[in-house]
């Protein structure tokens, strides 16, 4: 486990074996495996992607050297309220040395909703607290994707992060892009908060598309998708081409 420590002089990424004892020096890894970075050989502190990634970049000796850090997805949102404490401390003492990245975008969640919208048709909003408020309304239904029922579809589904949803059915109409679960529970999101798709290693896993700061939908291969041909031209109209 990667801990976060910060003093008035600096700060310090320490793979943790035990707590500081009292009198020791915070950001002393001598008896630890750890990265020391003090105030004046802080290059710069960036929040990069994935969601919640960062990288510092420091100067030793007249060159520069850096280290990003990728939490593991169980652990990934205690490490993001670290990154946030720490972009806080840094702003108060180099404020002009840090990048935001995606501390700067809205954190916006899937919201529960009634069900999926067909063609021509309302797209109903429940009245429980974890659904959509709003009354039901007409959208215009341009892209849809049915599930197929896959062992491997299933088991993606099974083993995901919470902020994360893996397309099963979707259906994408002009404001909003709306999931099925396999458990039938239907979610959506606003188009408008689309950011940016992230290829996945194996061709076959398809693509990962970020909604806003860190909600994901995970569209794996499928030849002809229109889904994935609708998210790729948004992307690519909005100067985000997917990577």
């Amino acid at each position: 486990m990667i801990e976060i420590r910060t003093t008035d002089d600096g700060f310090a990424f320490v793979r943790t074996i035990r707590a500081p004892f009292a009198g020791h020096d915070p950001l002393d890894t001598d008896d630890l495996s750890g990265i020391v970075v003090r105030w004046p050989e802080l290059v710069r502190l960036e929040a990069i992607e994935p969601w919640p990634s960062i990288r510092v970049t420091w100067k030793h000796r007249h060159a520069k050297d850096g280290a990003e850090f990728h939490p593991p997805v169980a652990r990934a949102e205690r490490f993001a309220e670290k990154v946030e404490g720490l972009f806080a401390h840094v702003a108060r003492h180099e404020p002009h040395r840090i990048v935001r990245g995606w501390l700067d975008v809205d954190d916006v969640a899937w919201r529960e909703v009634e069900s999926l919208p067909e063609t021509g048709e309302p797209a109903g909003s429940g009245g429980g607290p974890y659904r959509a408020a709003s009354a039901p309304i007409r959208e215009k239904v341009v892209a849809r994707r049915y599930a197929s029922g896959a062992l491997r579809e299933i088991v993606r589904g099974m083993f995901r992060p919470a902020w994360r949803e893996v397309a099963g059915e979707v259906v994408i109409t002009t404001e909003h892009v709306y999931v099925r679960r396999q458990n039938g529970r239907c979610l959506r999101l606003d188009m408008s908060h689309l950011r940016l798709g992230r290829r996945l290693p194996d061709p076959s896993d398809g693509i990962v598309y970020v909604f806003a700061r860190r909600a994901e939908l995970h569209v794996p291969h499928l030849d002809g998708c229109g889904v994935t041909r609708l998210l790729n031209q948004r992307l690519l109209e909005a100067g985000a081409v997917s990577g």
